[in-house]
């Protein structure tokens, strides 16, 4: 062993800065030395670490940036053991996934074009703290790691989350106490001082609050982005030269192809139909290679690359200078819009369900409701979070006439749903107001653009056919940009092809006051307030003309629900007599279940609900556990059974546990002499609770009541 001191921080570089109420400290030369960066970030008591490694191989032929995000959560940072049965972190949860597409999202448009080389990076929530959104803490990790690495990115990340409360004030960096309260739920990411990427959830906030909570936003991203670089001047990223391919535009192949077959490349997009464009690209790209393709000179690749620009710029060019989009809508015009309701769509035996077709976009939703015993229950960091509302949206090859496996949902669908799932969840009635849990499914069976959006508009009618007592219904909008220079058109409803040429991707959601859910990608820059101003108040009009056409079709939830769905009643009970109804080791209530055919769900305050398919055997059983659950009250009469006898008299047990005593006295006009001859164990009789001894104990009668004998 070595006698010089060693120590794992001798080379350790932090930095402060304060955030908000909160102080945040970036620190490297740390841990993972091995890797191309790490950098560990602490706010409050939230430290999260980001690790990057990427391929330095600078022959990394690769034609789209393989970027692989991981945001893990580990149950020690929050004092925890993993539930299940291995006690071990499996598989990431849904909500790492969703952090791990923010990160992603927002990284990616930062590195140059051209850039191929492989990336991953991966981050651990070390430490939870709930007054700290982790994910904020892991963005400024991954920022600054990815700018230690050496990465030849075109600038600074970073992030911060906004919320309002009930006065209308913003909040940074909301606690997960303040969001349960909060009008607005926003993520906000900048790269420099330019907003990259936007997720939004909200009560009903109009266009302009979102604007001034952007606003709000950029002023704080802009202290983290300068201390990120101020970190990483004193921490000196690693040097790595990165050789930026040939810009295709500048060479002799693509010179000659748009000089001689621009126009025969033009005509390939000018068909209206996604089916007719991609047929003539196909021909077109065929006959194209056969004439360009050459092993030795312009590979095969080269050309397929040329095309496709061209292709690109076609498109581009016919939106920016003559406003016309490849399937010769204006601008502003949404795609014409058909809608099936119920049986009609299949589902005969559904609770709900809806065919939403906005073009070449084709959902069917479905709903389906159930106890709440049912409801989705997700272990967090913050503990188990229990979700009535549950949105699985699916995405299969064949909607876009592909083939691939079907091994579960990717994250792009998981992300879809949760923005869907988010987007509705202002306007659903409360546990009081409907006491079920609710499944959505979307089956996106064509797509040319827009699924998520059609996606919310189709679940909407689906739970308005289900009779889901919705506040009212929201429809999405998926809006897009081409932007050059000073020169921009904005694109109510874009297809699938105007969402690749086009240089921002904006979905807004809302109902008819205010807008719910909002998801924006940029890829260019000085995208300013105004233009974002143009594009909000042109997705509304949009929407409005979406809600009008939904309304056509159903305006508001049907009254009853299906014939196929289950009815919960629902009674309030003395909680002291919760354990009578479960009864010992719960032999009562799986009776009660058993016997009627029903599901039984009782709270801790006394509230049970009673769910079933069949109204009778559910009435039933209300009716047997208002009997067990009675409180007995002098001059009514009840019945129970004989439990013990005696020589002066009769125990009588009751359903709700209770017990009173028959003197033989009270049991006929007549006198009795033998009580046996009268009652014997076991036997049903009814009764009038006539008061109390001086014990308390209740003194019952049958004598007292009205044309009964007890033989």
């Amino acid at each position: 062993m070595s006698s010089k001191q060693f120590s794992i921080s001798q080379n350790k570089v932090t930095h402060s800065f304060k955030l908000g109420r909160h102080t945040v400290e970036m620190t490297t030369n740390f841990l993972a030395k091995l890797a191309d960066s790490c950098v560990t970030v602490t706010i409050g008591d939230t430290t999260v670490s980001a690790f990057l490694v990427f391929d330095h191989n600078s022959d990394n032929t690769n034609s789209f940036l393989p970027m692989r995000v991981d945001f893990l959560t580990r149950a020690y940072a929050a004092g925890q053991f993993p539930g299940g049965y291995f006690k071990r972190e499996g598989r990431p949860t849904e909500q790492e996934i969703l952090k791990s597409r923010i990160i992603d999202r927002t990284l990616r448009p930062t590195f140059p074009k051209g850039f191929s080389q492989e990336v991953q990076l991966t981050l651990y929530v070390l430490s939870h703290d709930p007054d700290v959104p982790n994910e904020i803490a892991g963005m400024i990790a991954a920022s600054a790691a990815a700018k230690l690495s050496g990465l030849p990115l075109t600038g600074t990340v970073a992030a911060v989350k906004v919320g309002q409360d009930e006065n209308k004030t913003f909040i940074l960096n909301p606690s997960v106490e303040q969001l349960q309260t909060s009008l607005l739920d926003l993520h906000v990411s900048v790269s420099d001082k330019e907003v990259v990427m936007v997720e939004c959830q909200s009560d009903e906030l109009s266009e302009e609050t979102i604007l001034d909570a952007l606003d709000y936003a950029k002023l704080h991203t802009a202290t983290i982005v300068d201390n990120i670089n101020e970190f990483c001047e004193i921490a000196q990223p690693k040097n790595w030269t990165w050789q930026e391919p040939t810009d295709i535009t500048s060479t002799p192949l693509y010179q000659t192809i748009v000089s001689q077959d621009r126009n025969t490349i033009y005509q390939s997009t000018q068909h209206t139909t996604k089916k007719a464009r991609q047929a003539a690209q196909s021909q077109m790209m065929k006959t194209l290679m056969k004439k360009y393709a050459n092993d030795e000179t312009d590979s095969t690749d080269s050309v397929k690359e040329c095309i496709q620009h061209i292709v690109y710029q076609c498109i581009r060019e016919d939106i920016l200078t003559n406003q016309k989009r490849v399937d010769e809508r204006s601008t502003e015009t949404v795609r014409d819009i058909d809608i099936v309701l119920g049986p009609e769509t299949g589902g005969k035996r559904t609770h709900g369900s809806a065919i939403f077709q906005r073009g070449e976009t084709q959902v069917l939703a479905i709903t389906t409701i159930a106890p709440e015993k049912h409801a989705q229950v997700t272990e967090t960091l913050d503990g188990n979070i229990t979700s009535r509302l549950m949105l699985h949206y699916n995405f299969p090859p064949f909607c876009v006439n592909e083939t691939g496996p079907m091994i579960g949902p990717k994250r792009r669908e998981i992300g879809h749903g949760n923005l869907a799932k988010r987007s509705i969840e202002a306007v659903m009635p409360s546990e009081k107001e409907f006491p079920y849990a609710i499944r959505l499914v979307s089956e996106v069976l064509e797509s040319n653009g827009s699924s998520s959006m059609a996606t919310i508009c189709g679940s909407c009618l689906s739970l308005m056919d289900a009779g889901v007592p919705i506040k009212k219904p929201v429809a999405g909008i998926a809006m897009g940009l081409v932007k050059s220079d000073e020169k921009y058109q904005i694109l109510s409803d874009i297809l699938g092809d105007e969402d690749h040429v086009g240089d921002m991707d904006f979905k807004v959601a809302g109902t008819r006051d205010g807008i719910t859910g909002l998801q924006m990608d940029i890829k260019t820059d000085n995208i300013t307030r105004e233009i974002l101003s143009k594009a909000l108040a042109q997705a509304k009009a949009g929407r409005l003309g979406i809600l009008d056409k939904m309304d056509q079709s159903i305006s508001e939830s049907r009254p009853t629900l299906s014939d196929y769905a289950p009815r919960i009643s629902t009674i309030n009970v003395n909680p002291d007599k919760i354990r009578n109804i479960i009864g010992k080791g719960g032999v009562t209530i799986r009776e009660l279940t058993e016997t009627y055919n029903v599901d039984i769900d009782i709270s801790d305050d006394g509230t049970v609900k009673v769910s079933s398919n069949d109204k009778d055997q559910s009435d039933q059983a209300i009716s047997a556990i208002q009997d067990i659950a009675c409180e007995l009250e002098t001059g009514k009469c009840y019945p129970g059974s004989v439990s013990r006898l005696l020589d002066f008299g009769a125990v009588i047990a009751f359903k709700n546990g209770e017990t009173g005593f028959l003197h033989i006295s009270e049991i006929s006009e007549n006198r009795v002499n033998d009580i046996n001859e009268h009652l014997t164990e076991n036997q049903e009789v009814y009764v009038k609770i006539i008061g109390q001894d001086n014990k308390g104990r209740l003194k019952v009668s049958t004598k007292q009541i009205p044309n009964q004998t007890v033989n």
